[in-house]
């Protein structure tokens, strides 16, 4: 240690900041990557910071991230995960301030796909931003053409400002690591049960599945039907909206809320297989719940989009085109059939996960990338 600062290949390099949400897949691998951050050698300061998504005045919190992290001379980010407005201001601040961005989600996905000019309305965070500062701007225009002007053109300022911020930026991409450390084979659960679990909104596939499950109930009589999770934050209308039309269509269809932590791998034994029908406009660069799923050995049913195709070996799990009701609850039916072989696909799928994003393999890549930028 040098002046309260860590060195590695005789370089000095800053206390590492970690910012992480609230609540999430990358929330829960965030415990794994703290523990190998803090195992480095030798011993690396690193302070944590959760960043509160769900709860209290996003603009708030995200100015209070932004005094820590201009407070920090050389902050290395992790997570880059846009899910709300306040991470969406501790993001931009990192960019202003220049600073190094360590991320466990595919910078290929998000660094020059979420931060292009023409992806970045669709990240849900940079829209809601842009639009609150558009409406307080036509709260004092008086016709709505001039409103609708003001509108379009607070949009774009916002966006543009992030675009330039962040062209340059420095990233190293850290591979995610298996939550749990040790194997475990997973069961042939008996009654068999197919599930979701995630954050509930039309791009995550929830509609799809729910009519290949529509289609499912009368030819597979004893098989529990899941859709885990919910909606983001209290009482959001998706979520009580998606209930009511689940209760439409049958009553065997299970909606448990989301699963807590400590039951999680409890859930995942319990599974016939985790499907995640996402769709192509889902702006992400990794799935947490796949993450699980895959290590767990769950036999996994996927569309084929580009982020859930960069994750998985295609051998080892079900893909199917996404939007599609018919191909969907074919897949789903085939795999209730012979349960056995997917099981076995998955068990392959498991063994790659724990040989490639075991603890010490990332432990290595982490130090490498470290060792890079204090050259």
């Amino acid at each position: 240690m040098v002046d309260g600062t860590a060195t590695i290949l005789g370089g000095p390099l800053p206390a590492l900041l970690y910012l992480r949400p609230s609540f999430g897949g990358i929330f829960d691998y965030s415990e794994s990557v703290i523990a190998i951050l803090r195992s480095q050698s030798p011993p690396r300061s690193v302070e944590v910071l959760t960043v509160v998504t769900d709860a209290g005045d996003p603009l708030l919190e995200g100015l209070r991230l932004a005094r820590k992290i201009r407070a920090r001379p050389g902050v290395i980010y992790a997570d880059l995960g846009i899910n709300d407005a306040a991470m969406f201001w501790a993001i931009y601040t990192v960019c202003r301030e220049r600073k190094v961005v360590l991320t466990i989600h595919d910078p290929g996905a998000v660094v020059t796909g979420l931060f292009r000019s023409d992806r970045l309305d669709h990240v849900p965070a940079i829209r809601r931003i842009a639009r609150k500062a558009a409406f307080r701007l036509e709260r004092r225009a008086g016709s709505w053409l001039i409103q609708r002007t003001l509108r379009s053109c607070a949009e774009r300022l916002v966006l543009n400002a992030v675009v330039s911020e962040v062209r340059g930026l420095p990233v190293g991409y850290l591979p995610h690591p298996v939550h749990n450390a040790s194997r475990i084979a997973h069961p042939l659960p008996e009654p068999p049960k197919i599930a979701f679990l995630g954050y509930w909104g039309l791009v995550k596939g929830i509609e799809e599945l729910l009519e290949a499950y529509r289609a499912l109930l009368p030819r597979f009589p004893t098989c529990r039907f899941v859709i885990a999770g919910g909606g983001v934050g209290p009482n959001d209308p998706y979520e009580q909206e998606f209930r009511r039309r689940v209760a439409a269509v049958s009553s065997r269809i299970e909606l448990p809320g989301f699963i807590a932590p400590a039951e999680m791998d409890t859930f995942l034994s319990s599974l016939t297989a985790l499907v995640l029908p996402y769709h192509p406009e889902l702006a992400s660069g990794a799935s947490g719940m796949l993450m699980r799923a895959q290590e767990a050995g769950v036999p996994l049913v996927v569309t084929d989009t580009p982020m859930l195709r960069a994750q998985v070996h295609q051998d080892h799990v079900v893909m199917v085109p996404s939007r599609d009701v018919e191909a969907l609850a074919s897949s789903l039916a085939g795999l209730l059939a012979d349960q056995p072989t997917h099981n076995a696909r998955a068990e392959g799928e498991q063994l790659r996960i724990h040989r490639e994003h075991g603890k010490v393999v990332v432990g290595d890549r982490l130090a490498a990338i470290l060792g890079r930028l204090a050259t």
